[in-house]
């Protein structure tokens, strides 16, 4: 069976429209690049394990070891399937393709936010709402919170939410300089808008969010059965620098901190045009609590 080995070449092919996920590996330098047609392709003479973790982050990504006479052997599958671009002998007249360092094709933006453009579907951790089984959902969040030395609380304070790019540069445009000041946002290609910061603005968000350690989980929910932090980091694979969103329903995806700039209208201006009209946001709507105290 074709397995990625460590130390050996490597491709990979990613369809254009999910091209937003390759954000995260513009900084290794020892993957190159190409376009053909409508696919993008990736190779790298040498594969080793952090290497492979970046790669399985990105959605739609399809792995292939390459062997000596270019052919491609998928991941985990016993016949080779297709070549590398440019050496089909059945197309001798095929040019060599413009390999290039993936840097050069995805050049770094500091003043534009991103998300990855799908959630990850290769996992998915059960989540159970707090007023569903009062007691059994209590016990769980306080046994998370005690995990990580937070001092328990029946209500999680929202440090972030989700909203649309319509409702977001619309707040953006109107707020003034100070009230934008704590906070920092992220954008994904479907329409997505990730906040964070406190205190968070008042409008329609389509989920809430709470955080323990490097995961945001929606307010009110928590893990079923009761998970330490740090094992859903290590069953997530989240990186140092990463943060994991998760879903009410149960999905999830990394974002890495890189991803997140600081919240001024320039930046909210340079993000706005390449973000369609047309944007799906999470289906399940969470509200923030209201505390004890008001």
């Amino acid at each position: 069976m074709g397995r990625i080995s460590t130390g050996q070449p490597w491709v990979a092919s990613l369809p254009k429209s999910a091209a937003a996920g390759l954000r995260q590996l513009r900084r290794l330098p020892q993957i190159l690049l190409c376009e053909e047609a409508e696919t993008l392709w990736l190779r790298g003479d040498r594969c080793d394990e952090g290497l492979l973790r970046s790669l399985r982050k990105v959605p739609g990504l399809q792995m292939f070891s390459l062997l000596k006479d270019q052919q491609l052997l998928p991941a985990g599958k016993a016949v080779p399937r297709g070549w590398l671009p440019g050496h089909d002998p059945e197309q001798p007249s095929q040019p060599l393709p413009d390999w290039q360092p993936i840097s050069d094709w995805i050049p770094f933006q500091m003043q534009q936010a991103g998300l990855p453009a799908q959630r990850c579907p290769r996992l998915k951790l059960q989540l159970m709402r707090i007023e569903e089984s009062s007691h059994h959902a209590t016990h769980a969040l306080e046994s998370m919170q005690r995990a990580t030395e937070t001092e328990p609380s029946s209500v999680p304070k929202p440090c972030g939410m989700l909203v649309s790019v319509a409702v977001w540069k619309q707040f953006v445009t109107n707020a003034s300089q100070v009230r934008l000041r704590a906070l920092r946002f992220a954008v994904s290609s479907d329409g997505r808008v990730l906040v964070l910061g406190e205190p968070l603005p008042t409008l329609p968000a389509s989920c809430y969010l709470w955080r323990l350690q490097r995961l945001l989980l929606p307010c009110g929910y928590v893990f079923d059965p009761p998970l330490e932090a740090a094992l859903v980091m290590a069953i997530c694979e989240v990186e140092p620098e990463e943060v994991a969103l998760f879903l009410p329903s149960g999905e999830w995806e990394h974002v890495a901190e890189e991803n997140f700039v600081p919240v001024t209208r320039s930046a909210v201006a340079a993000t706005w045009p390449a973000v369609s009209d047309s944007f799906s946001l999470p289906p399940t709507e969470v509200k923030p609590k209201e505390s004890p105290d008001g």
